[in-house]
Order: structure tokens, then C-alpha cells, then sequence
């Protein structure tokens, strides 16, 4: 009886000393790994969806100009961006600008019909180069089932722009400007994009014919453009 008792508490000492697995499941290696893959992973913003660098980027836009009273402008054109790297690009841009007139003209002259109001000067189209650089690059999900791609960008250059009043006597003249904006670039797919932009134009206006007017003159310009990228990388 002893020769059997002996054994039997050896192995209960053994097995209550015997360290058991520390929160590790059983089961074939591949289940481990993704077991602790799990609980160890460490979110990160992996590769771009679309590498830029030597690519280049077409885009048509359309937009609003808001801040003339007498016209409403909205411009139509295209611009054409090469990426020297990825976060770096030189755009060259042209737009026209359709103009329509406010009834505010119409207005201050059924108020006072001594009132000589006028339009000062008309944009008409824009040419301009800028640099544009991209900081901001980001990732976000959608319902958890699709993972939206985005960039924030900067830019600025210089330019020119016509402007001209035929019935004020004032001619058309290629004026300087300057402009800076901003933007936010939203993946469609891997080649197209959505860009959203708010642009600040500054022009030396043009003196009209009775004296008034020149200086410095402001454009604020809101746009959407649909843009397309050719060249670069896939990530």
C-alpha cells in the first residue's frame, strides 16, 4: 500500500508546482502569433496609398469669388502640379472668371437716381505658379468598413490677372498678383481626388478713368476640383 501512495503524492506535489502557461492559449503556432499580435500591436500611419514623387497631377476646378459686391464671380480653369517629392510640388494654374452683376447697382439707383455707381474693374482670367507644400497626411474609417485617405496642404506664388471695364472706359491690363491658400485633398481612389481649397488673391487694381480706384485689391476665391494623378508610385 505504501509502494502505491508514495507515487501518487509525488505527482500531486508536481503538478501543484508546475508553473502553468501565462495566459498563453493552446493550439498551433500561427494562433499564438496572432494572439499576441493582438494585444501588442501598436497603431501606426503605414505606407501612402499613392506615392506622388515624379507624378503629375491634373486638376479641373470650379469655384466662388464672394467678395465683390457689384459681381459675383466664378471661376472655371485648370491647374497641373508636378511633385518634386512627396510632401513638395510646383502648380501652374489658368482660370476664367464668369461674372455675374449683383442688383445692387440697381438698388442704390432706385434710391437715389444721382447716385453714379459703377463697376470699378472686372477680373477676367488668371494665370499663376505656386509652390504647394503638404504637411498633413492622415487615414480615417468609415462605419469601420472603408479606410479614407486625406492630406492638408499650403501654397503660395505669384501671377497675373486681366482686368478691364468696357463701360467705364477702362481697358484690359495684365495686373500682378500674389496668392496663398489653403487645402484638404480627399482620396477617391488610388489616381483621383477631391481637393477643397480657399485661396487669398492680391492684385495692384488698375486706376479708373476718373481717378479712382487702384492699389492693392483683395479676391477671395473658394474652390472644388476633381484631379487626377499620372506617373509616380502605388503604395
Amino acid at each position: 500500500m505504501r509502494k502505491l501512495v508514495a507515487p501518487l503524492l509525488c505527482g500531486c506535489l508536481l503538478g501543484v508546482a508546475a508553473p502553468a502557461p501565462a495566459d498563453e492559449p493552446p493550439g498551433p503556432p500561427d494562433a499564438v502569433e496572432r494572439y499576441w499580435g493582438e494585444r501588442r500591436a501598436v497603431g501606426v500611419v503605414q505606407r501612402r496609398r499613392v506615392e506622388k514623387q515624379g507624378g503629375v497631377e491634373a486638376a479641373v476646378f470650379t469655384g466662388w469669388i464672394p467678395n465683390d459686391a457689384f459681381t459675383t464671380y466664378v471661376p472655371v480653369g485648370l491647374r497641373v502640379t508636378y511633385f518634386l517629392r512627396e510632401t513638395l510640388g510646383i502648380e501652374a494654374g489658368f482660370e476664367y472668371d464668369l461674372h455675374i452683376d449683383t442688383r445692387l447697382k440697381e438698388l442704390l439707383h432706385e434710391e437715389d437716381a444721382a447716385l453714379r455707381a459703377q463697376i470699378r474693374d472686372r477680373q477676367q482670367l488668371r494665370l499663376a505658379v505656386d509652390a504647394v507644400w503638404i504637411p498633413l497626411y492622415g487615414k480615417f474609417a468609415i462605419h469601420n468598413r472603408k479606410i479614407g485617405h486625406f492630406e492638408g496642404y499650403v501654397l503660395g506664388g505669384a501671377g497675373t490677372v486681366r482686368t478691364g471695364a468696357s463701360e467705364i472706359g477702362l481697358k484690359d491690363s495684365f495686373r500682378p498678383e500674389l496668392n496663398v491658400g489653403l487645402g484638404l485633398r480627399c482620396y477617391l481612389g488610388r489616381r483621383t481626388s477631391l481637393r477643397l481649397e480657399g485661396r487669398d488673391h492680391v492684385y495692384l487694381a488698375q486706376e479708373n478713368p476718373d481717378g479712382e480706384g487702384g492699389g492693392w485689391t483683395q479676391a477671395w476665391e473658394l474652390g472644388v476640383a476633381f484631379a487626377v494623378l499620372f506617373g509616380g508610385g502605388s503604395g
